[in-house]
């Protein structure tokens, strides 16, 4: 008998990023006065149902603006960000959301160009969905979560996968599932295919800059209303080809929250 007693309750890993799911299980339970010494519970099925998933970008560089209110499952009427409620988003096949009606659709990332253009979260560097996809799905009526499966541009190997995940009741942002983010092998021939890389959040034109920090599992920060929050890595200096929080491999999110100053405190996973 090579069974082991399962006393508690069993935790399902929801996939990353999160997708419908379908898990099937049976049990047994070891009773004496039972003629075969043992029962065997009726096979069951759970289906798990987040929403329907509509596509965003499917090509390189490209943007897909959505509604969040017009989304399956009821989306929220606008999704919060450094304060303003927004009715759009601008979902961009490079790594990030943008907010805002003239989105970019700039592929090498920099601190200087996050803090002219719109505002945005995300993992801005150049990526590739034709070799993956994009989704966007409403996965509670007040919480929209757009998954990234893609690649770094011109590097098919290289698989990159994350999602954003935004909540209009609490105003949260969080980045997560960053333990998939590979290295760069920056095997490509073309000198800026996804080698410069921004990661956190910044309000857009007018930001101030604090300087890059890095987001490590357990650590915590915090910025005031127009302070960009952000790891930064760039090809040109060097060094491992990946912002320094993702290097370790164990940052699981980034969890940004609201505070008082109009801003985001951030915690680590």
């Amino acid at each position: 008998n090579l069974s082991a007693p399962f006393p508690g309750d069993h935790t399902l890993v929801a996939p990353t990023p999160p997708q419908p799911t379908v898990v099937s299980a049976q049990m047994y339970i070891i009773d004496q006065s039972h003629p075969d010494g043992f029962v065997l519970a009726q096979g069951s099925q759970l289906t798990v149902s987040i929403g329907q998933l509509v596509p965003g970008p499917t090509i390189d560089e490209e943007i897909v603006t959505i509604t969040p209110e017009g989304l399956p499952v009821c989306g929220p009427a606008s999704i919060p960000f450094f304060g303003t409620a927004y009715t759009q988003l601008n979902v961009h096949s490079n790594g990030r959301v943008s907010f805002g009606n003239y989105p970019s659709i700039d592929f090498s990332a920099s601190p200087a160009e996050a803090m002219a253009g719109d505002p945005f979260v995300g993992f801005w560097t150049d990526l590739d969905p034709t070799n993956g996809n994009v989704t966007i799905h409403a996965s509670t009526p007040s919480a929209i979560v757009v998954g990234y499966t893609a690649t770094y541009f011109d590097e098919p190997g290289a698989n990159v996968s994350f999602y954003i995940r935004f909540d209009a009741a609490t105003g949260g942002v969080d980045l997560v599932g960053l333990q998939f983010i590979p290295v760069n092998p920056l095997t490509s021939a073309l000198a800026t295919a996804g080698d410069r890389q921004f990661l956190g959040l910044s309000p857009g034109l007018g930001a101030t800059d604090p300087g890059p920090v890095t987001f490590g599992v357990g650590a915590v920060g915090s910025g005031g209303s127009s302070a960009m929050l952000y790891d930064w890595y760039d090809h040109l200096s060097g060094g491992t080809p990946l912002v320094p929080s993702l290097q370790a491999g164990n940052l699981y999110g980034i969890f940004f929250s609201p505070n008082g100053q109009g801003g985001y405190d951030w915690t680590g996973l």
